[in-house]
C-alpha cells in the first residue's frame, strides 16, 4: 500500500434524513391518546347528572372516582413526549377494568354501558400494541363484555347470544384497524428501503450512510477502533461500457458489488455513492488488519466470477473522530481523503490500494 492524500475540500452531500421513527416514538400518539381519554371521562361524568342512570350510594361515588382517574390518566399522557408499549398496554388494561366497574355500577349495562365502551382500548390495543399483546386483548373481550352484560335485564340464552354479537363486532372492529396498521407499516419499511438502496447493485446508498454515520462514530469511540473508509472504484470502467455496451457494464458493477458485499463481510456497510465507485465502512483495531481488508477487496474484483476482466483501484483513510464538525460531516470528510487516495493509486496503474495515511493505526 502506497500514497499519501492531500487535501480536498469535503464531499457534499445532501442532508441527512432519518428513518422512520417506531411507532410510539413520537408527541402525537401520546397527546390523542390523552384527549381521547380526557374527553371520554367527561362524557362519562355527564351520568352523574341523569337520575336513573347510575346506582345511588356507593356505586355512584364509585363511578365519580373513576372519571376522576380517568382525567389525571388522560393529563398524563398528554404530559409524556412519547408512548411506551408499557404505557399503553397499563392503559389498555385500565380501560378494561373500568368498563367492568362501569357497567356493575350502572342501574342497566345493556343500556347505559353498552360494550361499545370498549372501542377504545381496542381501537388503542390495535394500534399500538405487539401481535402477542393484542391477541391477549382480543380474548379477554368476551368474558368481559359478558361481565358487563351480565349487569342488565339479559338473562340465559338472551345474555349470551349479545356477549357473542358485541365481541364479535368489537373483535372484527379491531381486527381490521389492526390489518390496516399492518399494511401501512409494510409499506413504509418497502418505501424505507427503496430510499436506503441502490437499485442497480442492491447496495446501501448515501442516504444509507449518512444514517449511519453517528452510530458507526458512536461504536468505535466505545470500542476504541478505527473507522476505516475504502473507496473502491473500477479500472477502464468506461472501456467496458464503450466495447460491449452499458448492459454490460450493468452486470459487470452488478457482479463486483456481489463480489465486494461477500468479502467485506457482514459487520461492514458497502454503499454505491458514485457510477463506478463504492464505498465500504469498517471498523478495524491494527494496521494489519487494515491492509489485509484492503487486499482482500482487491482480490474480490480481479480475481472474481466476471463475464469481462476487471480490477479496482482502492483508497483507504482511517479516523477515530469525526473530527469538526457533525457526525455526517466527518464521515464524508473521511470518504473525500479515501477518495484522493484511489486516485493515488489509479495514477500508479491501478489494481493496487493506497492509503491516505496510518494515523493512529497500531503496527
Amino acid at each position: 500500500m502506497t500514497g499519501q492524500a492531500v487535501g480536498r475540500a469535503p464531499r457534499s452531500g445532501p442532508p441527512a434524513p432519518r428513518l422512520r421513527a417506531a411507532p410510539l416514538a413520537s408527541v402525537v400518539p401520546a397527546r390523542a391518546l390523552g384527549f381521547i381519554v380526557v374527553a371520554g371521562a367527561v362524557l362519562g361524568a355527564l351520568n352523574l347528572g341523569v337520575d336513573g342512570v347510575l346506582r345511588p350510594g356507593f356505586g355512584r361515588a364509585v363511578y365519580a372516582a373513576l372519571m376522576v382517574m380517568l382525567v389525571v390518566i388522560g393529563i398524563y399522557f398528554l404530559t409524556l413526549a412519547q408512548l411506551s408499549y408499557r404505557a399503553v398496554a397499563l392503559l389498555i388494561a385500565y380501560g378494561n377494568a373500568v368498563y367492568v366497574v362501569v357497567a356493575l355500577t350502572t342501574v342497566n349495562a345493556h343500556l347505559y354501558a353498552g360494550p361499545l365502551m370498549l372501542l377504545l382500548a381496542l381501537t388503542a390495543g390495535a394500534s399500538f400494541l405487539e401481535a402477542r399483546g393484542f391477541v391477549v386483548q382480543l380474548l379477554v373481550v368476551p368474558p368481559i363484555c359478558w361481565v358487563g352484560l351480565s349487569n342488565s335485564e339479559l338473562t340465559g340464552r338472551a345474555l349470551m347470544i349479545q356477549v357473542v354479537v358485541q365481541s364479535g363486532v368489537l373483535i372484527l372492529a379491531a381486527l381490521l384497524v389492526y390489518g390496516l396498521r399492518m399494511r401501512s407499516e409494510r409499506l413504509l419499511r418497502e418505501t424505507e428501503l427503496l430510499s436506503t438502496t441502490d437499485p442497480l447493485t442492491g447496495l446501501a446508498n448515501r442516504r444509507a450512510v449518512e444514517i449511519e454515520a453517528e452510530r458507526l462514530w458512536q461504536e468505535v469511540a466505545d470500542e476504541r477502533l478505527l473507522l476505516a473508509a475504502f473507496v473502491l472504484d473500477l479500472d477502464s470502467f468506461k472501456v467496458l461500457n464503450d466495447s460491449h455496451g452499458h448492459a454490460a457494464g450493468d452486470e459487470a458493477l452488478r457482479r463486483v458489488s456481489r463480489a465486494i458485499r461477500e468479502s467485506a463481510g457482514e459487520e461492514s456497510i458497502v454503499a454505491r455513492i458514485g457510477g463506478e465507485e463504492i464505498l465500504v465502512l469498517h471498523r478495524v483495531a491494527s494496521l494489519p488488519e487494515l491492509l489485509l481488508l484492503g487486499e482482500r477487496l482487491r482480490r474480490a474484483v480481479s480475481d472474481g466470477p466476471l463475464p469481462h476482466p476487471m480490477t479496482a483501484s482502492i483508497g483507504v483513510a482511517t479516523s477515530a473522530t469525526p473530527d469538526a464538525g457533525a457526525a455526517v460531516e466527518g464521515l464524508w470528510r473521511l470518504v473525500d481523503a479515501a477518495d484522493m487516495a484511489m486516485y493515488v493509486a489509479k495514477r500508479e496503474g491501478g489494481n493496487r490500494v493506497a492509503t491516505a495515511g496510518e494515523r493512529d493505526l497500531a503496527p
